[in-house]
């Protein structure tokens, strides 16, 4: 199995548990990883509107 397949295997498989959860826990997880994400990009200095400015313009090309 190449890499883009074992991904999109792998993605599958985080969808389906992700349907299964209660939309509590999901909340809750979903808020964890935005308090984790909040805090390293505040230890790395690195402004949000820059990395959606990234994938942005790197959807485009």
């Amino acid at each position: 199995m190449d890499d883009h397949s074992q991904r999109q295997e792998i993605l599958q498989q985080i969808t389906e548990l992700i349907k299964e959860m209660p939309e509590d826990v999901l909340l809750q997880l979903i808020q964890r990883w935005e308090a984790e994400l909040t805090e390293l990009f505040a230890e790395n200095s690195i402004p949000t509107y820059e990395i959606e400015d990234k994938s942005y313009t790197s959807d485009k090309t």
